[in-house]
This record gives C-alpha cells, sequence and structure tokens, in this order.
C-alpha cells in the first residue's frame, strides 16, 4: 500500500504560490494577500486559492475585508479551479461560465462572480454517440441556481452528414429568487428543436424554444423564442450568430439566468419584470480563433411598458500561452430603473519572469458598503510568485 501510494504522489506535479496587491477597495486603501496551491497529473487538475483582503481605516487601522467570510458560499470560493476527465466525461469546477442550448433558460451564468458573494460552482457534461447531458450548480455551498441539461441527435450524424437535427430540454430552479418574488422557488422548464445544415465547414440553421415558467410567481406561463444560428469557419476563426424573435403572452420574463442576472440580483430594488405580448429580440454574436480567444456581444430586449427590459453585455477573453491573459467585461440592465444598473471589469495577468507574474484588477458596479448600497470603484495591482514542485523516488 505505501508502495502504491508513493507512485501515485511521484507522478503529482504540484505549484505553490504566494501573491500580494495593493490598491484601492471598498473606497479606502486595501491590501491582499493571496495564497495558491495548484496540483496537476493526467487527467485531472486543481488549484486551491486563499484571498485575504485588508482594508485601512484611520480609526481602525488594518482590518480583515469581512464581506469576503461572512456567508457559507465564501468559504467553497477557496475552489479557484477544477478540472477532471476527457471527451466523454468532464467535471469542472470553479469560477465557471455556464449556458445550455440557446440561452433561453440559461445563457452564460457566471459563477460566483459577485466582488460580495464570491463562490465556486460546479458542472459534470456526459458526451455519447447521440446523447449528451450536463448538470450544474453555481455555488457547491448553498446553491443560488441549480440546472441540468440534456440533449439528443434525431438522426444518426457522422463528418459526412448534411443535416444535422437535435432535441433539448433544460431545467433551472433558483431557490433565492429576486423581486417581484418574495418566497418558493423560481424556475424555468424549457423545450428546444434544433435543425442545422452543414455547408463544408460551416453550418446554418434554424431554432424553436418554448419555456415555461415553475414556482408560485410564474408557474405555467410561457414564451416562445423562434431564431437563426450560424457558425462560419475561416482558417483559424470562427465567427458564431444568433438572432430570435421572443414573445410571451402571458408576461413570464424573458430573464434568462445570465451574467446580468447572477450580479444584478443583488442589488437593492432589483426586478426582473414581467414581459408584455409585444414582440421582443435577441441578439448574440462571437468572434473566436482557434485558441478560443474572442470577443463576445449580447443584446436583447424584452417589453413591458416604461419597464422595457433591456440588456446588453460584451466580454473579451484573451490568453497568451505561457505569458498572460486578459479579460474585459462590461454591461447594462435596464428595467426602468434611474440610473440603470451597469458594470465595467477587467483582469490581467502577465508572466514577468520565469515563475513570477504580474497582475490587474479593475472593477465598477453597484453593491453594499458599510450597509449602503452605492457605485463603487476597486482597483488593485499586485505581483504572484509560484513554483513547480515534483516528487521524485
Amino acid at each position: 500500500m505505501l508502495i502504491s501510494l508513493s507512485l501515485i504522489l511521484a507522478s503529482i506535479t504540484a505549484q505553490p504560490g504566494l501573491g500580494v496587491g495593493v490598491g484601492y477597495l471598498d473606497e479606502s486603501f486595501g491590501v491582499e494577500l493571496r495564497g495558491e496551491l495548484g496540483l496537476m497529473d493526467k487527467g485531472w487538475s486543481l488549484r486551491l486559492a486563499v484571498p485575504l483582503r485588508g482594508i485601512y481605516d484611520a480609526s481602525e487601522g488594518l482590518r480583515l475585508r469581512a464581506s469576503d467570510w461572512d456567508e457559507i458560499g465564501d468559504f467553497s470560493s477557496l475552489l479557484e479551479a477544477l478540472d477532471v476527465g476527457g471527451e466523454a466525461f468532464r467535471l469542472r469546477g470553479g469560477r465557471l461560465l455556464l449556458g445550455a442550448g440557446h440561452g433561453s433558460v440559461v445563457d452564460g451564468y457566471r459563477a460566483g462572480g459577485h466582488p460580495d458573494h464570491q463562490a465556486a460552482g460546479l458542472s459534470a457534461v456526459w458526451r455519447g454517440a447521440r446523447l449528451a447531458g450536463q448538470i450544474a450548480v453555481d455555488r457547491i455551498s448553498d446553491p443560488g441556481l441549480l440546472f441540468g441539461h440534456l440533449r439528443a441527435a434525431l438522426l444518426s450524424v457522422d463528418a459526412g452528414s448534411s443535416w444535422i437535427p437535435s432535441a433539448g430540454m433544460t431545467l433551472a430552479v433558483d431557490p433565492k429568487p429576486a423581486l417581484p418574488q418574495d418566497a418558493g422557488i423560481d424556475g424555468r422548464l424549457g423545450l428546444d428543436l434544433e435543425t442545422l445544415w452543414r455547408l463544408r465547414d460551416h453550418r446554418v440553421g434554424l431554432y424553436v424554444d418554448g419555456v415555461m415558467g415553475l414556482g408560485p410567481t410564474w408557474a405555467y406561463r410561457s414564451r416562445l423564442h423562434i431564431g437563426i444560428l450560424a457558425r462560419w469557419y475561416e482558417r483559424n476563426w470562427r465567427i458564431a450568430v444568433r438572432l430570435e424573435g421572443r414573445r410571451s403572452g402571458d408576461g413570464l420574463p424573458a430573464g434568462p439566468y445570465d451574467n446580468l442576472y447572477a450580479l444584478f440580483r443583488h442589488e437593492q430594488g432589483f426586478v426582473r419584470p414581467a414581459a408584455s405580448n409585444e414582440p421582443g429580440f435577441g441578439l448574440e454574436m462571437t468572434l473566436q480563433n482557434a485558441s478560443k480567444n474572442g470577443l463576445t456581444l449580447r443584446l436583447a430586449k424584452d417589453p413591458f411598458g416604461e419597464a422595457s427590459m433591456k440588456r446588453f453585455e460584451a466580454r473579451l477573453n484573451w490568453e497568451w500561452p505561457g505569458r498572460g491573459a486578459l479579460y474585459l467585461a462590461g454591461g447594462t440592465w435596464e428595467t426602468g430603473r434611474t440610473p440603470p444598473s451597469w458594470y465595467a471589469q477587467a483582469e490581467a495577468r502577465y508572466a514577468l519572469l520565469k515563475g513570477l507574474a504580474g497582475w490587474l484588477r479593475l472593477r465598477r458596479m453597484r453593491r453594499q458598503l458599510l450597509g449602503e448600497e452605492r457605485e463603487v470603484i476597486d482597483a488593485m495591482i499586485g505581483l504572484s510568485a509560484a513554483v513547480s514542485l515534483r516528487a521524485t523516488r
């Protein structure tokens, strides 16, 4: 047994690291000390992180930022990243970007992205010859969103197939819904049909999504989404476009569980308004290279009188292997509130020397500060050092 354990440990690569940063946090001078530990082997990797942030106050001196550790979910955020498995089955954890189907229910929901409600999500994906499934939770410790998605190919598909029809089902439940609901769960059940045509390496298609509300507020209300898809591959680049019309005859909000909902649901006075029976629309465009770096734009509107819901979000992800990475994002969600909610965020990391990297983090959003909601700007800059260790026999 000891020999077997020694062989297992000898194959694991460990990467302990330490980071320190200074900046402007909670409208005061702030410091951050961050310990990290990465473990990896063939077929899996795990990264843990413990960020300790302090705020300097003239009367109290340097004190630990209380909002980082005042919820059970804050402790689950110690899981920075988890990746296990291969093409057939994959388990991932950390700050995940969750999506399902055509986004009528779950669309780019970023787990643990709010600075005052950090957490780690978990997602398991299984793929078979004609059937694929996913289950996910946005917070391991105290879920704010649970969902499952199942998609089936209606015909056997191979590399030469020109027609690719499929059907999917998505079930999502929110146990802590935003206003106007103040009790019970909020949820959506979505059924969709998709038909794609393959033109050389490109794809064009149509889809129809039907969505039904769950829970005491939106139970049995429904929506219908009809859209077109196009995916264009050109050498090392891919352009994807999704354009849809949407309508609800009985007022079910469009509100897919997306990144804006994950951020703005914590704001005071946030309301996800009902829809009118007038047509709405949604648009998504993605430009991506072979390394999966790229830009995504999302735009949507769901009419409801003066409180018409409008969403806009843009995200840029770019990585230079072995050197650094950049993340830029911004968005607004207008629901008749004055001023409308909006956020902006930037994260960057760049390798200066082997084992030493500089990092920068900027954020602007409305959030709680000393019991009052304010428009807050945070800025932190720092250095991180890490070493790679591997046991030897």
